[in-house]
């Protein structure tokens, strides 16, 4: 979606450790002698990371945000990153706890992982990063395309998504009445754009696990190339489509004169071109990519600011109006990048 995914969608502070939880958390591990510990602060708010320097090396900690804590739900993101690094695909790796090798750690009701640091810079939004963004997620879903996990994965995604009933009651409880004819708006189009997603076929590709958050903020760059895709907080099994539409918009989403959305259908077919020639697949599946495109625009929009009445610093009415009025054009830059690719 269309915001620095670096910075929490919504005003919140931002989370700190404790110093005495950092003591009981950081002596479940061997790390040695730690000279010093300095804020990472990226991605949520409300999921706090600390970059480690030890005699063993540089680490990154971080607690679990409470909505993706339930232990058997990490459990399967550290099954997808312990498979993708087993096949030699570019992941930071867990550190396991001293004894135990547990690479999940609890303490007081909070749930820590702790991660080699991939030094780098996140990727950018050129063309060519969207080519290699495209390429490195077919590779994981092909990595991925056989493996189940040991514990049941979510599996509900944007699409068809029955939890956004009620971000839109919440947004319209936080916005008032005048709000009513853009909410209308968005539901009556999000739920045409799931009818033609269904009537493309998406059903008819079997769900495997994906990675669920593909953005350039999560794809770590080294010396040129993708060093490291990190954030597994979002996998699930789910159509590698999903994944496919989502990673798109991430990278052809921009900002106008008016900072209004638009989309770049070059960047959007940039992606998807990388993505095939990587040995994805979607000639039979590039018609639901639109759709999926203006779900995933409305589910990231309503959200926060069904949470705080807010998108980031933005009005949230304000904002939801604008997309209202440009998800057409939006989608249609999708549908143009989709033919691009197509040749």
């Amino acid at each position: 979606m269309p915001r620095d995914r670096e910075q929490p969608a919504e005003p919140r502070a931002r989370r700190w450790f404790e110093p005495a939880e950092l003591v009981c958390v950081l002596s479940r591990y061997d790390l040695g002698p730690i000279d010093a510990i300095r804020p990472y602060p990226r991605g949520s708010a409300l999921a706090p990371k600390a970059v480690l320097r030890a005699a063993t090396g540089r680490y990154l900690l971080k607690r679990r945000e409470p909505v993706h804590a339930d232990p058997y739900r990490v459990a399967v993101c550290h099954a997808v990153q312990l498979r993708l690094a087993d096949r030699g695909f570019p992941v930071a790796a867990l550190v396991g706890t001293a004894g135990a090798n547990n690479s999940i750690c609890q303490h007081s009701g909070g749930v820590y992982e702790l991660f080699e640091f991939i030094s780098g810079k996140r990727s950018d939004r050129t063309a060519q990063a969207a080519r290699d963004a495209g390429a490195c997620l077919a590779a994981m879903h092909d990595a991925l395309r056989d493996f189940e996990p040991e514990w049941e994965p979510a599996r509900e995604t944007y699409h068809a998504a029955p939890w956004l009933a009620k971000r839109f009651l919440d947004a319209r409880r936080r916005l008032g009445p005048d709000a009513d004819d853009t909410l209308r708006t968005l539901e009556d189009a999000y739920r045409d754009a799931a009818a033609r997603v269904d009537a493309a076929g998406l059903a008819e590709h079997p769900p495997q696990m994906i990675h669920g958050d593909w953005h350039p903020g999560n794809l770590i760059v080294a010396r040129g190339s993708i060093a490291a895709v990190v954030d597994f907080d979002a996998t699930r099994a789910a159509p590698a489509l999903v994944d496919v539409a989502r990673g798109a918009v991430n990278f052809a989403l921009d900002r106008d004169d008016t900072d209004g959305l638009t989309l770049d259908d070059q960047r959007f077919a940039a992606f998807c071109t990388g993505y095939e020639r990587a040995g994805g697949v979607l000639t039979r599946a590039a018609e639901a990519l639109p759709g999926l495109v203006a779900e995933n625009i409305v589910a990231e929009a309503i959200e926060p600011v069904a949470a705080t009445g807010r998108f980031g610093p933005r009005d949230g009415l304000a904002f939801l109006r604008m997309v209202a009025e440009r998800l057409d054009a939006l989608a249609d830059a999708a549908h143009a990048g989709v033919r691009r690719a197509a040749g």
